[in-house]
């Protein structure tokens, strides 16, 4: 009883921190709540957050102990705050199939969709995409045309990137590439994710052909600021065959306005 009054006083007193909320759901649980009061609780509490950190932190807690579609919620506030918060998406993703919320599902797989994610985030984009098929299949077994005809429009209308720029080479060697953004952000393997949006893959093989294999790295930037990319190549190691490495730059791709 204590804890939890200290807690509720703390947060209603504008001086929230981070483990207040899962500790206040925990001594409230210990103390024998429902799970409906303990709900209501973190709902409370979720309105004295000032920030989207504290926001997640109160989703993320919400997942683990099965109040998905309140977690849902809060994902979608915090995308409200912060657009490119891509873990929201994420997290939102999870909530809404577990509380089979199409909707929340569709916004989910959208949001994840529109981003960009590295390499060692891609399950999370294979997720998204095999949870809109699913959708997509559904939609169209029950006959609801006009829904699945507009879900597609969003799906495509999210998989637009406004700048993509892939470096591809062949031989013994490593090739970096660096992009410096309009806003002065810089996007590199050493920094995968910049604050305008922009994200590096790193080296991928293209190719597995053990003669001649082809690597590739590849900088995206789902919706760019106008203005002028400076992309910068340089030899890490080893030897380029030919001394050269292919630059193919789109704009719009995936629109009908792509330029290659």
């Amino acid at each position: 009883d204590q804890i939890v009054a200290m807690i509720q006083s703390a947060l209603a007193q504008g001086q929230p921190q981070p483990w207040m909320y899962e500790s206040l759901a925990i001594a409230m649980e210990l103390n024998g709540a429902s799970k409906a009061e303990i709900e209501r609780v973190l709902m409370s509490a979720a309105d004295f957050s000032t920030t989207p950190d504290e926001l997640m932190y109160i989703a993320g807690y919400m997942s683990r102990n099965e109040l998905d579609r309140r977690a849902l919620q809060l994902c979608q506030q915090v995308i409200k705050l912060q657009p490119l918060r891509r873990e929201a998406y994420a997290l939102g993703l999870r909530s809404a199939e577990r509380a089979n919320d199409l909707e929340g599902i569709q916004w989910a797989t959208v949001g994840i969709l529109s981003q960009a994610w590295t390499a060692a985030e891609a399950p999370i984009q294979t997720a998204a995409m095999d949870a809109a098929h699913t959708v997509m299949a559904n939609l169209e077994k029950q006959g609801r045309a006009e829904e699945l005809a507009s879900y597609r429009q969003q799906l495509d209308a999210a998989q637009i990137r406004d700048c993509v720029v892939k470096v591809s080479w062949t031989g013994n060697a490593d090739v970096d590439m660096s992009v410096e953004e309009p806003t002065g952000t810089i996007c590199s393997p050493t920094t995968t994710r910049s604050t305008a949006g922009g994200v590096s893959m790193g080296d991928v093989f293209a190719s597995e052909s053990e003669s001649s294999p082809v690597l590739t790295e590849t900088y995206i930037c789902p919706q760019g600021f106008p203005g002028t990319y400076r992309v910068r190549i340089h030899r890490v190691w080893g030897d380029v065959a030919a001394g050269k490495v292919t630059v193919d730059v789109y704009r719009h791709k995936g629109s009908d306005r792509e330029q290659h």
